[in-house]
């Protein structure tokens, strides 16, 4: 029988079960499938490489509009048992999309880690979003997240912020009081893995947020989570504060000196970072600088430059790349032992496209252990990096439409 130009290559098929370690991805499956044979020198397999998107033209999800070598690529797999692999496909895939697929995929990925302890926390995965009423989007819309998740809308009043401040309530209610306050309505459910799937709902009545765990009425999400923020509050904040770095950064890091500094430490080991090193030093201002305040300033060495600079020397995409790589090292320290989340709002950044690519497969890589949701006001063009749950939001104000966005 002819191989399809789609279909996976054995050496693809092997990475694929390679990386779910035989064990088939379906969340709400065990199955291991890989085993001994009937004979002593044989083994028996109950695994199957599926296509997330089809190898077939009218196949379950279509094609993505994939090439035939993006089709057959690792991104395109989801290794599964002979069950689960014949049950996605059932009814043209109906109940299974692909951004589904993607989720539940990089959440057993994860989960893998965690077994062979390179992860030395419980199993956490922020697997999606749905919200159910809401003025600013149409009804019973879902998200589906990965590990890096790029939400994209071109208008003001798109929703961005609001996605990531209903995310942002797993761990506080804080970024829905100016909604309960106005007494608008919303309802909305969020799915976390800790490691079994916990259902959190939350709604808002009579100026008053009611949220359930699993069918269980809550104050709030007991579950022990750390969600941080990158976003235009944190960037104007700290840009119009006027004390030194040290005290600016330990406050809005929510760290001290001494954890600072070993933060610091950090910078500059992963490839893909852009800083060399970075350090306080004490300054004192010249006799005609009536505007410069004796302090701790942070002095950095980026990699395109060789040479320190102030931190308020930087241009302004340089200062976002400190920024980011601070915070990320900060998650990273958290996510370790600590469920943890970064929610980042690209409009706080003056980052051209290689620069954005180049975080991207920062937060894709195994540097990092934890999941990034990512917002913009325009679709990346970032062609060598492959982002696998990919939204965008049509429309403003209200109905909004969010749409996975097909490569």
């Amino acid at each position: 029988m002819s191989r399809k130009k789609s279909d996976f290559l054995v050496k693809t098929k092997n990475i694929l079960a390679g990386r779910a370690g035989y064990q088939c991805c379906h969340p709400n499956c065990n199955i291991i499938t890989i085993g001994p044979g009937e004979s002593p020198d044989t083994t028996s397999s109950v695994g199957e490489a599926a296509h997330i998107f089809s190898a077939s033209l009218n196949g379950p999800r279509g094609q993505g509009g994939l090439s035939n070598d993006e089709l057959r690529s690792v991104d395109n797999g989801f290794w599964a048992c002979k069950n689960h692999a014949r049950l996605i496909d059932t009814n043209s895939g109906e109940g299974f999309t692909a951004e589904q697929l993607k989720a539940w995929r990089a959440l057993h990925e994860t989960k893998i880690k965690l077994f062979q302890g390179r992860i030395q926390r419980p199993l956490f995965w922020l697997h999606s979003l749905k919200i159910n009423k809401m003025d600013l989007f149409e009804d019973e819309q879902k998200i589906y997240f990965g590990k890096v998740t790029f939400i994209y809308g071109s208008q003001n009043a798109s929703g961005k912020s609001t996605i990531l401040d209903l995310i942002n309530s797993i761990s506080s209610f804080n970024s829905l009081e100016n909604r309960v306050n106005n007494n608008e309505c919303f309802n909305y459910e969020l799915e976390l893995f800790n490691p079994d799937s916990n259902k959190l709902e939350i709604a808002s009545k009579n100026k008053r947020i009611l949220s359930r765990l699993n069918n269980n009425n809550v104050h709030f999400n007991p579950m022990p989570i750390a969600i941080f923020r990158y976003d235009l509050k944190f960037l104007r904040g700290f840009s119009q504060d006027d004390r030194d770095d040290l005290d600016k950064l330990t406050e809005y890091l929510g760290v001290d000196k001494l954890k600072l500094e070993n933060i610091l430490s950090a910078l500059g080991k992963s490839q893909y970072s852009t800083i060399s090193s970075a350090y306080f030093e004490y300054q004192t201002a010249d006799e005609d600088d009536e505007d410069f305040l004796d302090g701790y300033y942070l002095c950095v060495i980026l990699k395109t430059h060789g040479f320190s600079l102030n931190f308020s020397s930087l241009s302004g995409g340089e200062r976002s790349m400190v920024l980011l790589e601070l915070i990320s090292e900060l998650v990273q320290v958290h996510a370790k032992y600590k469920q943890s989340i970064l929610l980042f709002n690209l409009q706080a950044t003056f980052f051209y496209d290689d620069t954005l690519a180049n975080y991207l497969k920062f937060f894709m890589s195994s540097d990092i252990d934890y999941q990034t949701v990512i917002t913009s006001v325009r679709a990346p063009k970032c062609e060598e990096v492959k982002l696998l749950n990919y939204y965008s939001l049509h429309g403003a104000l209200e109905g909004v439409e969010i749409q996975p966005v097909k490569h």
